[in-house]
């Protein structure tokens, strides 16, 4: 591991970190002064909470991907994975924007998502050849080509769908992002897919950690389609340039789970006007409970609470545990093809 990219990576995360700590307070004044509030649905009270934390959050993260061009310095290798991830990021960014001021409907979102893809495919920083435990280094290459799209747009629909409750969807993906950083110390990859997920992983990682401080429980931003949508596609795209489509595959094993149940208990993809029933009953006591009703969506949360009601942090810090689980998982996966391809 390049220690010098180390150390640049977790400066980057760092300032991350300080950037969004710093800056999110007037941006949650600014958001109040505009109008752009949501209802904490989860909440018996229903307090107006500030929305579309992700505008700031991710713009920072933009930022400091573009700080990272000073250091890979003449690297053509890494600095064009570095821009191939901005630009599908910030296409991410834009359909998530669009989304929160004017609601796509169900097949857009999903569908314009699929374009964060396509500075992959146009720049060629893929390598249609996947790594598997127990069975090393595949060739996949019109299956891998076609499947592509869906590598960067499945984490980012699977992250907006568990976006529900007080820092579910930041403090999951704040797991996700450590898998994937421990991991690198098993995995056979090369210093060019290294980089890039350092680089990548650890800035995102800063980000997340401010975002976090102000989305968890009671929550003083939401982060709006702009930010879960973004993450999404950020860690698929981080999987594709880094070479570990399976590790990241299965450290969203409950992300994936949750939309997959949901999708298949609404029969497709559906508007949320478009759903009558609700997953969750809100208790004037503060407690959450399944909803009895068949048309209502299956969701995680819905299966969390289908043994007892419980409050709304203790939902999420059991999605955060599901997410650990998976989390380790993925490490003790990339630590098998390590030891498989030695």
């Amino acid at each position: 591991m390049d220690t010098k990219i180390l150390v640049q990576s977790v400066g980057l995360g760092i300032a991350g970190f300080v950037l969004v700590m710093l800056l999110m307070p007037a941006y949650i004044k600014f958001a109040q002064k505009k109008g752009w509030v949501g209802i904490d649905i989860h909440k018996k009270e229903k307090p107006k909470v500030a929305e579309m934390g992700g505008i700031l959050a991710i713009g920072v993260y933009l930022m400091l991907l573009l700080v990272g061009f000073l250091f890979v310095g003449n690297d053509d290798d890494i600095s064009t994975r570095l821009l191939v991830l901005v630009l599908g990021v910030f296409i991410a960014y834009v359909v998530g924007i669009v989304d929160d001021f004017k609601s796509l409907n169900a097949l857009a979102k999903p569908g314009f998502l699929l374009f964060a893809s396509i500075p992959v495919i146009v720049l060629e920083t893929y390598t249609p050849k996947p790594i598997f435990p127990f069975i090393g280094e595949t060739r996949m290459t019109i299956v891998y080509l076609l499947l592509l799209p869906f590598v960067v747009a499945v984490p980012g629909n699977s992250m907006n769908m568990l976006d529900v409750l007080n820092g579910s969807m930041v403090g999951s993906a704040i797991i996700v992002v450590l898998a994937m950083l421990i991991s690198l110390f098993f995995l056979p990859v090369s210093a060019i897919h290294q980089a890039i997920l350092l680089l990548g992983g650890f800035t995102l990682l800063g980000i997340l950690l401010g975002l976090f401080y102000y989305n968890r429980y009671p929550a003083r931003i939401f982060n709006g389609d702009t930010g879960s949508l973004s993450v999404g596609a950020a860690l698929g795209l981080l999987a594709v340039l880094g070479r570990i489509e399976f590790i990241i595959l299965v450290a969203l094993i409950p992300h994936i789970a949750n939309s997959f149940s949901i999708l298949g208990s609404i029969k497709g993809l559906r508007e949320r006007r478009q759903i009558k029933e609700r997953p969750v009953i809100v208790h004037e006591n503060g407690l959450l409970e399944a909803s009895s009703s068949p048309k209502a969506p299956l969701t995680l949360t819905r299966l969390i609470l289908a043994s007892e009601p419980l409050h709304e942090n203790e939902i999420v810090k059991r999605i955060w545990l599901l997410t650990a689980v998976s989390g380790i998982l993925a490490v003790f996966s990339a630590a098998i093809i390590g030891w498989w391809t030695l």
